[in-house]
């Protein structure tokens, strides 16, 4: 598989954000994001199409991608709130997928190759929010997706870590989480090692990230909310 390497990008100074109340509760809301899994998708002058609802969890997710990644991270013990706060940015009205407490982490879950501005949103609620950010695009398999992690107040020259490996345990702490890829490596959840470069890795039938992928690659949501596996 075509690794994606280390991009740079530019942002703009100085990003805001501003709550939006009950943003996330209005009914047919307009699609003010950049384009995902969730817009709907051009077919002819009077035709679309739409990703089918998934429900899991409790929750009504806007398509089978965001509830397989929420299947993921209930393997691996993450709490999760989706969509709990819209917000005004630079770039206009945002509504990140996810919060998760588990890692301080707002994410947001894409198909692979997302646009410059899924980056940019990302970089701007970091900074807004004072909280790390992660955009996760493509599917909850092995070097099927890539993880590019955000942090709030960096220069307006930016260099962002896309690790086209996606998530790996740590080989010696039990229930530590890393990113890797051509770029390095980087602990996501994991706090045995200080300077956070060295131990990623671990045989794949082993890990916990191993078993977090066959889950959310089998479940079955049309058989109820319980995603469970085929």
């Amino acid at each position: 598989m075509t690794q994606k390497p280390m991009t740079t990008r530019t942002r703009s100074a100085g990003a805001s954000v501003t709550p939006l109340r009950a943003f996330a509760l209005t009914p047919g809301w307009p699609s003010l994001r950049c384009r995902g899994p969730r817009e709907r998708i051009p077919m002819s002058e009077d035709k679309t199409i739409v990703p089918i609802e998934t429900r899991y969890d409790g929750c009504r997710f806007r398509s089978r991608l965001e509830a397989r990644w929420a299947v993921f991270m209930n393997t691996l013990g993450w709490k999760w709130d989706y969509e709990p706060q819209g917000f005004h940015l630079d770039k206009g009205a945002y509504l990140p997928d996810f919060w998760v407490e588990t890692i301080h982490r707002w994410v947001e879950i894409k198909p692979p190759n997302p646009p410059d501005v899924a980056y940019e949103l990302l970089q701007q609620l970091s900074d807004g929010t004072g909280k790390h950010a992660m955009l996760i695009a493509g599917d909850p398999w092995p070097e099927h997706h890539s993880v590019t992690l955000f942090r709030p107040g960096g220069p307006s020259e930016y260099e962002l870590n896309t690790y086209s490996e996606g998530f790996c345990d740590c080989r010696k702490c039990d229930g530590g989480i890393w990113v890797s890829g051509d770029c390095g490596a980087s602990s996501i959840l994991c706090s045995c090692d200080p300077d956070r470069t060295k131990y990623p890795g671990l045989p794949e039938n082993m890990s916990l990230v191993h078993k977090a992928h066959v889950a959310a690659r089998s479940a079955r949501f049309e058989y109820g909310e319980t995603g469970g596996p085929a």
